[in-house]
């Protein structure tokens, strides 16, 4: 079970908020708009952080692809490594894309209480893309984290 929710725990929580937030479109935007939150911040908050984690996530990749500590060549060709470098290429692609498709969010900052329902609809996605991201990020910086610690102490 730990394993299933370590795989798909990400994509299936994006998944239900992506759906929660289509599902619940109507208040949730208001809700906001009544208290007079700046959609434009909110994207432009996104993109910095998707084009942060990109890079924290490409820093990570060089370091475990190109690692020479003990430890590193100890997990060279496993399985572990196969599948830390799998949730660090999704991790990525996920904040490659989430940079991009916020880019024209930011351009046209849209109200989403005045936005028709295929807007509230793409928003609700990007919602839920946002969130997949985010816990990819946090997934594979848990496993960096236990990596680093490990290939310090073997030097």
């Amino acid at each position: 079970m730990k394993n299933l929710i370590w795989n798909y725990g990400p994509i299936a929580f994006g998944i239900v908020c992506c759906g929660g937030a289509i599902w619940e479109h109507a208040h949730g935007f208001s809700y906001l708009t009544d208290r007079d939150a700046v959609y434009g911040n909110l994207y432009s908050a996104v993109f910095s952080w998707s084009a942060i984690q990109t890079g924290f996530l490409f820093a990570a990749f060089g370091y475990l692809a190109g690692g020479t500590s003990k430890f590193i060549e100890f997990i060279e060709g496993t399985q572990l490594m196969f599948a830390t470098m799998g949730y660090v290429r999704r991790a990525t692609y996920l904040g490659f894309l989430l940079t991009f498709v916020t880019l024209p969010l930011m351009v046209f900052s849209p109200n989403l209480t005045t936005a028709p329902t295929w807007l509230a609809y793409t928003i609700s996605i990007w919602f839920g893309l946002f969130i997949w991201s985010l816990l990819a990020f946090l997934r594979v910086a848990y496993i960096f984290g236990h990596v680093a610690n490990r290939a310090s102490r073997s030097n």
